[in-house]
C-alpha cells in the first residue's frame, strides 16, 4: 500500500480524500492547522518549513502528495489568501519533492474560479515567487481576485514545473472543482458579499446539485492510483478526440487529432521513461551505442581480421516485422525476468491488447482482438523486443551476436573464407530456428 502527505486533510475535499484512501489500505499523514498529525498554519512561512523539515525525517519517502489546504474569497485577510493558497501549496510541494519516489504523483487542488481573475501582475507577482509584491498587491484588491488569482497561480505553476517532474517520473496534475459543499463554501454562500453569486452558480449546474467532497475525492483517487488498476480507463477508449497543437497553427481547423488515450499514453510514456531507465541499461550492456557506432565495431573486426590474415564474413538480418508477431505473455515475462517495472508492463499490453480496426486501402476491417505485437511508436517496444530477443544470443556456437533494437548482426571469424562460411551457415540456421520457436521471423 501506498503512502501519502496531504495539507488540508481535517474537512471538505481533504477529509474525503483522506477517508478514500485509508479504507483501500493506504497511509495518508495530514497536515492542517488543526485536527492532523503534523500541526502548522501554512501560511506562515517558518511554520510551513518546520513542518517540512519534520514530514521529510518522518517519511524520507511517500509515494505521492496532495495539497488541498486552502481558504476561500471570504477570508478576512486577502493576503493571506495568496499565502496559504499558493505559496504554501508551492512551497510544500518543492520541499517534499525530492523525498516523492520515482512513480509517484502530485495532485493539486485549483479552482474553476482560476479564469477570474484579471489581475495579470498578482498572478505574475505569485508566479515569480514573490511574496512582498504579492502582498502589497493583495492590498490593493479584493477577496474574489487573491482567490481566483491564486488558484490560477496554481494551475499555470503547475504545468511550469510538470515536465520537469516528469523527468523525474513523477506525475503533477491540478484538479479545478467547480462549487463543492464544504465548510469553506458553506461559509462564501452565507456571506452577504457573495452569497447571491453562490447561488445564481449551484441553480446553475447541468446536474441540479452542487458538488460534493467524495466527488473531488474520487477523481484525486483516480489521478493517484489508477495504474495500479492494471488498465486503462474504459472512458478513454471511447471516440473521444484532442486537438493537439502543430507548429505555426493559428487557428482550430489546423490542429492535429488525435484519439485520447493515445495522446494520454504519449505524455504516460514520457513520465515512466525514468522509471524503466535502470532496465533499459541493463538490458544493453550498460549503455545505450547508436547504429553508427556498432556499424564501427563490425568494421574493427574486419580490420582486425585482416591484419592477422583471417577471414570474417558478417549477415546483417533485419528482424522489424518481429514487432508485429511478438506474443505479449512472452515478451512480458522475459521484459520482467530482466527487470522491467511490473507498472510499465502491465500498461503497456493494456495498452497493445485491446480490439484493433485494420485499413487497408480505405476499407476498414472489423474489430480484432489482440495479443501479439507492439506498435514502433511506443517508447518502450525497442526494450521490450530487446528484452524477447536477448535469449537468442546463446544459441550461438561459432559467431558473435549483436542486436541493435529490431536488428541482428553475426560475425564469423575464420583461417578461411569457406571456414568463415560454413560457421555463419551453422548459427545462422541455428538462429532462424529458435525464431520459429518463438513464432517469429526474418524479413
Amino acid at each position: 500500500m501506498a503512502t501519502y502527505i496531504m495539507t488540508g486533510g481535517a474537512s471538505g475535499i481533504g477529509a474525503a480524500t483522506r477517508n478514500l484512501l485509508t479504507e483501500q489500505g493506504n497511509t495518508v499523514v495530514t497536515l492542517d492547522i488543526r485536527d492532523a498529525d503534523f500541526l502548522a498554519d501554512l501560511g506562515d512561512g517558518q511554520q510551513r518549513q518546520d513542518a517540512i523539515d519534520a514530514l521529510k525525517q518522518a517519511y524520507p519517502r511517500i509515494d505521492g502528495l496532495i495539497t488541498c489546504a486552502g481558504v476561500a474569497s471570504h477570508f478576512p485577510d486577502p493576503g493571506k489568501i495568496l499565502a496559504i493558497n499558493y505559496f504554501g501549496t508551492r512551497a510544500i510541494v518543492e520541499g517534499l519533492a525530492e523525498t516523492i519516489a520515482p512513480g509517484g504523483r502530485i495532485v493539486a487542488i485549483s479552482s474553476n474560479s482560476a479564469p477570474m481573475c484579471h489581475n495579470e501582475a498578482l498572478v505574475a507577482a505569485l508566479l515569480d515567487n514573490d511574496p512582498e509584491q504579492a502582498q502589497e498587491l493583495a492590498a490593493a484588491s479584493n477577496g474574489h481576485d487573491c482567490y481566483a488569482g491564486s488558484k490560477q497561480a496554481v494551475a499555470r505553476w503547475m504545468r511550469q514545473v510538470a515536465p520537469d517532474f516528469a523527468r523525474l517520473g513523477i506525475a503533477f496534475n491540478a484538479v479545478a472543482p467547480g462549487y463543492i459543499e464544504t465548510p469553506m463554501t458553506a461559509a462564501v454562500a452565507q456571506s452577504p458579499e457573495y452569497g447571491e453569486a453562490i447561488n445564481a452558480f449551484v441553480a446553475s449546474i447541468p446536474i441540479g446539485r452542487a458538488g460534493q467532497p467524495e466527488d473531488v475525492a474520487q477523481l484525486i483517487h483516480f489521478l493517484l492510483l489508477w495504474e495500479d488498476l492494471g488498465a486503462w480507463p474504459e472512458q478513454l477508449n471511447a471516440n473521444i478526440i484532442s486537438q493537439v497543437p502543430k507548429p505555426g497553427a493559428k487557428h482550430e481547423s489546423e490542429l492535429r487529432p488525435i484519439g485520447l488515450l493515445p495522446y494520454i499514453y504519449r505524455l504516460w510514456m514520457v513520465l515512466r521513461r525514468q522509471q524503466a531507465k535502470q532496465w533499459s541499461l541493463q538490458i544493453h550492456g550498460g549503455g545505450h551505442r547508436g547504429a553508427a557506432a556498432l556499424a564501427t565495431d563490425t568494421s574493427i573486426q574486419y580490420e582486425l581480421a585482416q591484419w592477422k590474415g583471417e577471414a570474417a564474413l558478417t549477415a546483417y538480418l533485419d528482424c522489424s516485422k518481429c514487432y508485429e508477431r511478438v506474443d505479449h505473455g512472452a515478451a512480458g515475462d522475459r521484459a520482467e525476468r530482466t527487470g522491467c517495472p511490473g507498472t510499465i508492463l502491465r500498461m503497456i499490453f493494456a495498452m497493445y491488447s485491446g480490439p484493433r480496426y485494420l485499413r487497408a486501402h480505405g476499407a476498414l476491417a472489423p474489430k480484432v482482438q489482440g495479443h501479439h505485437g507492439l506498435i514502433a511508436g511506443c517508447s518502450f517496444a525497442k526494450d521490450l523486443l530487446k528484452s524477447f530477443l536477448l535469449p537468442q544470443s546463446r544459441h550461438m556456437r561459432h559467431c558473435t551476436f549483436r542486436d541493435y533494437v529490431d536488428d541482428m548482426t553475426l560475425t564469423s571469424l575464420s583461417a578461411t573464407g569457406r571456414g568463415a562460411a560454413s560457421a555463419l551457415q551453422a548459427d545462422l540456421q541455428q538462429l532462424k530456428w529458435a525464431l520459429r520457436e518463438d513464432n517469429m521471423h526474418l524479413n
